[in-house]
């Protein structure tokens, strides 16, 4: 119907808000200076200390900003307006260029432009030059030796090249990061760490003879030992050694005027490993040559990163900002987020698209509504209190939240709904499950009434429903034992539950299955068609 808004909805485990922070020297309050409902994050600050430049997401897309130090976020400047990701940006010495992070032509690569917020201009971004380009891997967080005659970033670009022709013993990950050194014009690129753990956030000291930056390994590799800390490396003799403790999560160092190393520290006696995911927790700290350390800014509810520091001893951060007035779960997180449903243009047709804070969301047919599991995280006691998360729904503009469906068999998860909107669809049971443990496809009436278990007779783990356009039959990822094998197959039934046939037959596994509108199920089940036929269609015929 051309009436019709067209929309995609997806999962997005985008942060809830984060938003720039300004610390002064000797202060234990930080100040907030951003108060938008995008994402601003990784600021800096230029020679000077006049301006500060950041990245944000204010207009849906990633770009560069500046706002004059002293002021808020409703004076910024914007600097960019690519439709690739600009981020990363630290200034020249002289404050005349800054250099930053760009996907503007591919992958992330590094790039220099004037700075010139009194006079923003396209053409100011049209004298943008990269000073590295990459095809195949990333560079990030970059910044000028204090000449200005370098830039040091961090990039997986040897970890990238070994892994893809890695020996047996060549232990390697294709996110770790090396450290690297360039001219400002691109060339004499050195890489300056050995390809074994995760290297970033490079920092110089203030005469450009050492270089700080942090290493981690601790969640690639257990039982390793020492697993990273801050390190600096004296660039003339390569030497290196940590300034932190080697068995820190400690990351992003910056450099005050008392030569004191500035840092993020995970507090591990707060973060907690969960299905999946890791909650972690950090606070600001500090350490002098000698290794003493002092904790400038710990709260209870407000993670920190990424600091930069000026001549002032102030410090530039970000961190969690406040989520009022956002749709929230059950356990307090958001749900959906302004600036992450918009609407945006594609080949001249306007598009609804949705990031949801959800487990795999799908549409009404009618296109009012998003369907999504909550996805409560239930592996902490405090998340197991809440209970299983429910089925929720809100508008295409994550309003009018609301729970439509509460399993007591297991976390509820894939919803999909008929078109008459009269049943719910859904798996129920452990995400993530082996082949063997009991997982089963439901059906719910859509005001969360009359459930039944469609696959109650069927062993194992049964997941993945998606439904045909007039309601009467489900498609699903069921596991059957074949030959004393237990193999993932497509499986069909009606939505009663019942005429089960098993599509596919193979060794191999088949999984998360969707029927096209125009699929005719009742002509391709008479009696001129038979399963090899359907199977066909299954895999892709016509």
């Amino acid at each position: 119907m051309s009436s019709r808004q067209q929309a995609i909805v997806y999962t997005t485990l985008q942060p809830e808000q984060y938003d720039i922070f300004l610390l002064e020297e000797n202060s234990t309050v930080p100040k907030r200076i951003t108060n938008h409902k995008g994402m601003d994050y990784n600021a800096s600050f230029s020679p000077g200390n006049k301006w500060i430049v950041y990245t944000s997401e204010h207009n849906g897309n990633t770009d560069l900003y500046a706002l004059q130090n002293g002021k808020t976020d409703e004076h910024s400047i914007r600097l960019t307006t690519d439709k690739g990701v600009d981020d990363q940006a630290t200034f020249s010495p002289d404050g005349k260029q800054i250099v930053f992070m760009s996907t503007r032509s591919g992958n992330a690569s590094l790039w220099i432009m004037p700075f010139n917020a009194l006079a923003p201009s396209s053409k100011t971004e049209q004298e943008a030059r990269a000073v590295t380009e990459t095809k195949e891997y990333g560079e990030f967080n970059p910044v000028f030796s204090p000449d200005g005659q370098q830039i040091a970033f961090s990039s997986n670009q040897a970890a990238i090249q070994r892994f893809k022709n890695k020996g047996e013993l060549d232990y390697v990950w294709p996110d770790w990061t090396d450290i690297y050194v360039v001219d400002k014009n691109g060339k004499n690129l050195r890489q300056l760490t050995d390809t074994k753990a995760i290297y970033g956030s490079p920092c110089w000291d203030q005469t450009g003879t050492n270089l700080y930056y942090y290493k981690d390994l601790s969640d690639v590799i257990k039982g390793v030992g020492k697993t990273g800390g801050i390190m600096v490396m004296d660039l003339a003799s390569k030497r290196t050694s940590f300034v932190t403790d080697t068995f820190s999560h400690a990351f992003s160092p910056a450099i005050n005027s008392g030569n004191e190393v500035v840092y993020v520290q995970r507090d591990d006696s707060l973060t907690t490993l969960s299905h999946r995911r890791i909650n972690q927790y950090f606070y600001l700290a500090k350490t002098d040559a000698k290794g003493g350390k002092k904790i400038l800014l710990k709260t209870a509810n407000i993670n920190y990163y990424h600091p930069k520091i000026n001549t002032r001893n102030q410090i530039l951060l970000y961190g969690n900002g406040p989520i009022e007035g956002m749709n929230k779960k059950s356990n307090g997180e958001t749900f959906a987020r302004p600036q992450t449903i918009r609407e945006v243009t594609v080949d001249n047709e306007k598009l609804l698209i949705g990031g949801i804070r959800g487990y795999t969301p799908t549409l009404t047919a009618d296109g009012k509504e998003i369907i999504s599991a909550e996805w409560v995280n239930e592996f902490t006691p405090y998340e197991k209190s809440l209970g299983s998360s429910p089925i929720v729904t809100c508008d295409l503009n994550g309003n009018s939240y609301r729970t439509l469906f509460t399993s007591k068999n297991g976390f509820a998860w894939t919803p999909v709904v008929t078109r008459d909107k009269k049943w719910i669809i859904f798996g129920s049971g452990a995400r993530f499950a082996g082949s063997g443990e009991k997982v089963d496809i439901w059906k719910v009436k859509y005001d969360g009434t009359a459930p039944v278990n469609l696959t109650a007779s069927m062993p194992g783990n049964n997941a993945f429903p998606d439904v045909s356009y007039d309601g009467n039959w489900i498609v699903f990822r069921g596991v059957k034992n074949e030959n004393g094998k237990e193999n993932k197959d497509i499986f069909l039934m009606d939505c009663e539950g019942k005429n089960l046939r098993q599509k596919t037959h193979t060794p191999e596994t088949e999984t998360m299955p969707a029927i096209s509108p125009d699929w005719q199920v009742d002509r391709l089940l008479s009696s001129k068609c038979n399963d090899k036929c359907l199977e066909h269609l299954c895999t892709g015929g016509q």
